[in-house]
């Protein structure tokens, strides 16, 4: 390398873009000016989705893919930008955000196949979710015979008390999530719950009258 005299040849580093001031460790870190204390149970589980939201919308805004030049700073904001989208669905989400806490923080991961086939679960909730899986089939029985009207009237009713159970689940998760009584055992149980209300809530919005059968997925 050629110096010379009087001139500073320290090396000039690369300008700084909006990419650089995102941490995107985890989702807490991501999105943390409406996280700001953090995963349960050092902060709480339940949060409040427009200050995610809008959080998410300036994120989107700094890892729009249009802001940059073609190259690899493009390719990085493409990449990042799908992480912030997928980042905020997750956080959004309470049953989505249980297991993100769960398997990153707490190494338990209730998303995997080898968990659906080994974990053992509860049979208080088994019986109870095949007697809702049994009021849903029983609406309007095999062939769809009977008044629509009525039969859907039926389905809302059943559609509410499942909203119902779902709220519960997600009060209970916060609850065992808290600082002060932190039960991760219970977090666990409650979001397997979570995920059954989550599967009949589906099975309610696909039905149709004389579908017959209906599969709930753990």
């Amino acid at each position: 390398m050629i110096t010379y005299p009087g001139i500073d040849h320290t090396p000039i580093p690369e300008p700084e873009t909006p990419l650089d001031t995102i941490d995107f460790s985890t989702h807490y870190t991501l999105f943390r000016n409406s996280l700001t204390e953090g995963y349960p149970p050092h902060g709480t589980f339940n949060i409040d989705l427009d200050s995610l939201k809008k959080e998410y919308i300036e994120l989107q805004g700094k890892t729009h893919p249009d802001r940059y030049p073609r190259g690899p700073l493009k390719r990085r904001a493409e990449a990042l930008s799908a992480h912030v989208g997928s980042a905020y669905r997750t956080m959004a989400d309470p049953l989505l955000r249980a297991q993100y806490v769960l398997k990153e923080y707490h190494y338990i991961d209730l998303t995997s196949e080898k968990s659906s086939r080994t974990e053992r679960l509860d049979p208080e909730l088994l019986m109870e979710v095949m007697d809702v899986q049994e009021a849903i089939e029983a609406v309007g029985g095999e062939g769809g015979e009977g008044d629509r009207a009525e039969m859907e009237m039926e389905i809302e009713g059943i559609k509410r008390e499942n909203e119902a159970r779902i709220r519960d689940c997600v009060e209970a998760i916060a609850t065992a999530f808290r600082r002060t009584g932190f039960d991760l055992k219970e977090a666990k149980e409650q979001t397997v719950r979570l995920k059954f209300w989550y599967s009949v809530q589906q099975a309610l919005k696909d039905w149709e009258p004389g579908m017959g059968g209906i599969k709930l997925v753990h």
